[in-house]
């Protein structure tokens, strides 16, 4: 759960570096800024359904194309030393069946975690969405401790900076949402705007 924890972090902030870098962000950084502002809650809740399609793109990109390239793993794996891999070859899986493996996975969650704790009571201690796959995830030993430390520092670095650009593009935003207001329903005064 470690690594579903650090990849869906990472997940996250591409997410947001991508909404905020193509120029799509302004009614998120309105409504962070003020949520208390029913003009930018409303213009916020018009572009929610966009901004879930965008995570979602990352979210099956990331897990598909990290599970078959030669690391075999997403980074919150790797970073564990995990990797996954064919039950019956114990080798490289195809993308089909790391996107089948993603779409599973979020089943699993959905399911009131069911398909996660699957793993207290099958015979094979496999989650659902492994099973179902004919994956497993297992130990990598073949890699070497200064690797390991080397990777998790690089890891951690690039999540710095990435939230540092998230937190320089929240703060240095100045952000006027122009959203059609109903007839009769007086304007909100604007947003101060940032020194």
């Amino acid at each position: 759960m470690l690594a579903t924890a650090f990849d869906l972090s990472l997940i996250t902030l591409i997410t947001l570096l991508l909404w905020l870098s193509f120029g799509l962000g302004d009614e998120l950084l309105c409504y962070w800024q003020n949520p208390k502002n029913p003009v930018a809650r409303a213009a916020f809740l018009e572009h929610k359904e966009e901004f879930r399609s965008v995570a979602a793109l990352v979210y099956f990109s990331y897990t598909t194309l990290m599970l078959v390239i030669p690391w075999q793993a997403t980074l919150g794996k790797r970073l564990l030393g995990l990797r996954v891999v064919s039950r019956e070859t114990f080798g490289r899986i195809s993308i089909l069946k790391a996107l089948r493996r993603s779409v599973l996975f979020i089943l699993s969650g959905i399911t009131g975690t069911l398909g996660f704790l699957r793993v207290l009571w099958s015979q094979s201690g496999q989650t659902w969405h492994d099973d179902r796959c004919d994956t497993c995830v297992i130990y990598d030993r073949s890699r070497s401790p200064l690797t390991d430390r080397l990777m998790a520092w690089s890891m951690v670095a690039s999540m710095g900076l990435m939230g540092f650009g998230v937190l320089w593009k929240l703060e240095t935003a100045d952000v006027i949402v122009p959203v059609a207001l109903p007839n009769g329903v007086p304007n909100p005064a604007p947003l101060p705007a940032r020194p």
